[in-house]
């Protein structure tokens, strides 16, 4: 294929300085764990530095405010890393436009898929299907069960359909029936097996034994909850019912029974992916899918012993008419390679741990009886594994490998009891190293709890920035983390673009920032030069979120491998940054009312003197509105409507005569007259009369209104009342609008020859 970066010279230029990024949902499990030791452990090998964008499920209906911790997706850009492994237990719930958009928006820098092949994408992935029918080929042809249910993944997944098509294809091929009712939903998490179960047992009421008699289920956490409830019924496993998983958690090596199923091998998958990326950046061509064969697990929840049990046992005819160094020379590869695929069950590689020595040990002490070299080169192993793997109890297997193949061809009783004494030695060695190893993990479990305990006690007082820092600085090393970078972005409800440094740790010293360096574009995670540059680093890098407040970031340098520790503190410095946060907000509320209450103090005196000269100049509107109204009625001010036109009234008539007169009244004071002609040849009937009436006391209500609107209008402006008050009070009082209104609008409707409306009462008319 076509490499995504051809140029190499690049990678050349800055290959000691290159830094990968791996997006996963979070190193919280056997898969997400074995998966970050492999790309960790490979890209050591490739001198790559590490940064692992732990998130959540991306679109998880189930979890609340995952999708805070997905913000830290948006950080990824050529700006931090130059090249990114996705993993797509991200997608589960995305259909393939959306995951199509997901892998779009980083496709400036080179990618690896794993787990789901994408066009373009150079992708790692599991043979899903092969395993998914090893195992139920297994139930079928050793166990000879005939009716299978079927706990299926989320659908529209790549793997988990595969595992499904698995499911169908193998019951097709061994003639038996397709059934709908056995096959259950699910979504690969425990409470989706429980929910299966339920489903299979009294909504459609199936009985196990009778109607099925094994479940297969998409992976071990579906299968183990099924366990459980089917124990909770007084259903027996795998007397009544069989049960097989896919993954090989933890969990499933310890339930009782223990569970039958099939290695998913992340650890592979981790370093074939950083590999493949290694290459890319260097501008070599790497193939478009590579797929790593899996391994099923033989376990008692089938029906089994246990295949460590099973591995003792010599199968006989083995024995070849060669010596022993000429057997164990030609077995050599296969015998190796047979306790590589043993040691991968525990999901760490075998690299690194002197297999090799050991076997070469174990020849050369029997080949000749005064070596004793096999117990020492195991010893020796057994650390390496212990500090690598911490499952030491795996190497029984490697034990019982070495005897197995081994044993047939010591034909000397001698060399033969030689070689069971080293063996059970062996096992001794392995025992008690186990036995220490676990009381040493509970022991230093204990005081990383304790610590973590310490760290959030010390973080509940804490009232500031430097208080939170203080703590963590003093703190980080005990469990131990080398290094820390923790940033909270500028202003998160706008923008999470800027960030600001709060803490820089390194090698257990606070590392200073200078303040021009403090505030940086997030998607750089480090103010420039604050990379650590003295050797390749592994970190992971958290969301820093309360509920759907986001906050900032943390980088994690890795220092030890329980990955709860990161996930523990990442939440306490959530919650500690947070309430800080809010203390400082409360502190800065708490200056701003305390000064707002001395302005106000002065701000209420002088609202008090402002509202009453309002008042004041409130009553004098009044007052100067009224005196305006009255100038005008002793001058006779008014209109006339007569021939079809508006004029003013120029003089007061000289005899009322033929007027008909009716007075208006504004606030029981009579203000002014509407006086109507009246002709011999045309009388005012009753009817006028009285709507003559009406139209008076709508004439004073017009003009009362007049009066009142601009009395409201200038008191709308505080400084123009003070300025303007004494003028607009003489010329804004809009009297001659309602008078001209009024003349018009009377003699158009009555059709009247001639209509007046004055100012001033009946009296002063007449006199």
């Amino acid at each position: 294929m076509k490499t995504i970066r051809e140029d190499a010279k690049l990678y050349e230029e800055r290959k000691n300085k290159l830094t990968i990024g791996l997006l996963t949902y979070g190193v919280v499990d056997t898969i997400s764990q074995s998966l970050w030791y492999g790309v960790v452990d490979a890209a050591r090998e490739q001198n790559l530095d590490v940064i692992c964008f732990s998130g959540w499920i991306l679109n998880d209906p189930i979890t609340e405010f995952g999708s805070q911790a997905n913000r830290i997706y948006d950080l990824v850009s050529s700006a931090c890393v130059d090249g990114l492994v996705i993993w797509d237990a991200l997608t589960h719930y995305m259909s393939s436009e959306e995951v199509k958009a997901f892998y779009d928006r980083y496709g400036s820098l080179p990618v690896v898929s794993i787990g789901l092949p994408l066009p373009g994408i150079p992708s790692v992935v599991v043979d899903n299907y092969q395993g998914m029918r090893d195992v139920i080929e297994h139930l079928i042809a050793v166990h000879g069960y005939r009716s299978l249910a079927f706990i299926r993944g989320p659908e529209g997944n790549s793997e988990a359909e595969d595992r499904y098509r698995a499911y169908r294809d193998v019951l097709a091929e061994y003639n038996m029936p397709f059934n709908a009712d056995l096959v259950l939903p699910g979504n690969n998490q425990r409470v989706s097996g429980r929910e299966a179960m339920r489903l299979l047992l009294d909504e459609r009421g199936l009985q196990p034994g009778e109607d099925f008699d094994a479940i297969v289920a998409a992976n071990d956490n579906m299968a183990l909850a099924a366990l459980e409830l089917l124990h909770e019924r007084g259903v027996y496993v795998p007397e009544n019912v069989a049960i097989v998983g896919f993954d090989n958690f933890d969990a499933g090596r310890y339930s009782i029974p223990s569970l039958t199923t099939v290695i998913w091998p992340a650890y592979e998958q981790g370093r074939k992916a950083v590999e493949i990326l290694a290459a890319l950046l260097m501008g070599k061509s790497v193939p478009d899918l590579t797929k790593i064969t899996t391994q099923m697990i033989v376990r008692e929840s089938c029906g089994c012993l246990d295949s460590r049990v099973l591995r003792v046992v010599i199968t006989p005819g083995l024995v070849q008419a060669e010596t022993f160094e000429q057997g164990m020379s030609t077995a050599r590869d296969r015998v190796l390679s047979e306790i590589t695929r043993a040691l991968a069950a525990s999901g760490t590689g075998a690299e690194g741990t002197g297999i090799e020595r050991c076997f070469d040990a174990l020849v050369m002490e029997l080949s000749e009886a005064s070596s004793a070299t096999f117990l020492s080169t195991l010893n020796k192993s057994l650390h390496q594994w212990a500090e690598q793997n911490g499952n030491v109890a795996a190497w029984h297997e490697v034990i019982s490998i070495l005897r197995k193949n081994t044993l047939p061809y010591l034909d000397e009783n001698k060399t033969r009891t030689h070689a069971e004494n080293l063996w059970q030695q062996a096992r001794i060695m392995i025992s008690d190293m186990a036995e220490r190893l676990q009381s040493r993990s509970i022991a230093r479990f204990e005081s990383r709890a304790e610590t973590l305990r310490t760290i959030e006690q010390a973080l509940v007082t804490v009232s500031t920035i430097g208080d939170l820092t203080d703590v963590l600085v003093q703190y980080l090393s005990w469990l131990p983390i080398p290094g820390c970078y923790i940033a909270k972005y500028e202003d998160p409800d706008v923008s999470i673009k800027q960030a600001r440094t709060l803490l820089v740790y390194h090698n257990g010293q606070r590392v200073a920032v200078s303040s021009d360096a403090s505030v940086f574009p997030s998607e750089h995670l480090f103010p420039k030069g604050l990379v650590f540059e003295d050797r390749n680093y592994a970190m992971i890098l958290q969301a820093l979120y309360f509920r759907d407040q986001h906050l900032g970031f943390m980088l994690l340098e890795m220092g030890p491998r329980e990955s709860e520790i990161y996930d523990v503190l990442r939440a306490q410095i959530s919650n500690s940054l947070r309430a800080v946060l809010l203390f400082e907000e409360y502190q800065r509320t708490q200056t701003e009312l305390e000064r707002a209450y001395t302005e106000s103090t002065n701000l209420r005196q002088e609202m008090e003197d402002q509202l009453q000269m309002l008042n004041t100049l409130q009553h004098a509107m009044t007052r100067e509105g009224w005196e305006t109204l009255r100038a005008q009625q002793f001058t006779g001010h008014g209109y006339e409507f007569d021939g079809g036109q508006v004029r003013p009234l120029e003089a007061l008539p000289e005899s009322a005569a033929h007027i008909h007169t009716v007075p208006m009244a504004v606030q029981d004071q009579i203000v002014g007259m509407l006086g109507v002609q009246e002709t011999p040849d045309h009388p005012l009937s009753n009817e006028e009369r009285v709507l003559l009436d009406s139209l008076s006391m709508q004439i004073a209500a017009a003009l009362d209104r007049a009066r009142l609107f601009e009395d409201t209008r200038r008191s709308a402006t505080r400084d123009q009342i003070i300025s303007e008050v004494s003028t607009k009070m003489r010329v804004s009082l809009d009297i001659d609008t309602v008078l001209q209104t009024a003349v018009r609008e009377i003699g158009q409707a009555l059709n009247l020859a001639r209509v007046e409306v004055r100012l001033g009462s009946i009296k002063h008319v007449e006199e």
